[in-house]
């Protein structure tokens, strides 16, 4: 996984953990979902739309396997299991709503909308700071080795943190504030 110089493998690895972080928003959502039926006291309905994820992951697995060339099979499956992914997520949250009757969709959409908004500009500068150190050039300082790659991530990490924090934060985002509010409290008592 670190292997200094081998710039073709860190790059794979990048591909990999790309097409997972694509469908991470979806997975997180549908973590909450499962739950929300186990504490309705049914077992069911998750054993099903997880049954359907499986099959459909499975069939797009072996799918990569057959068609895609060698250097593209891992890329391939992990795509795959975000695709399933949200498509269980899909299924869950429409047999979760007539269980409920209303799920205030409205508000979910708006707030992840919201949130979706917010991280634009944190990644175009988490983009331009990785190009910059080199991340995306063989022999770029990012690649070099273990430290410097550590370095730079910390580096991008904080950046693109602390902008979405204050994008959210001039979004009035309710979520955030309600996060945040009760430590800003003790900070302006202590």
């Amino acid at each position: 996984m670190f292997q200094p110089g081998d710039f073709g493998s860190v790059s794979a690895l990048g591909n990999v953990i790309i097409a997972f972080a694509i469908g991470l928003v979806a997975f997180s959502v549908l973590f909450v979902v499962q739950r929300t039926f186990y504490a309705l006291g049914d077992t069911r309905t998750p054993f099903l739309f997880t049954l359907v994820q499986v099959v459909l992951f499975s069939l797009a697995a072996l799918a990569c396997l057959l068609f895609l060339p060698r250097e593209w099979i891992a890329v391939g499956v992990a795509l795959a299991t975000t695709v399933a992914g949200v498509i269980q997520l899909g299924l869950a949250v429409a047999l979760l709503r007539p269980k409920l009757g209303t799920l205030d969709g409205r508000h979910v959409v708006t707030s992840l909308g919201r949130d979706l908004v917010a991280v634009i500009l944190p990644i175009a500068a988490g983009v331009a700071i990785a190009w910059a150190f080199g991340a995306f050039r063989d022999g770029g300082f990012a690649v070099a080795d273990r430290w410097s790659a550590i370095l730079v991530m910390a580096i991008v990490g904080v950046v693109m943190a602390a902008m979405y924090g204050a994008i959210l934060w001039l979004l009035r985002s309710p979520e955030l504030r309600g996060f945040v509010g009760p430590a800003l409290a003790r900070l302006r008592r202590g």
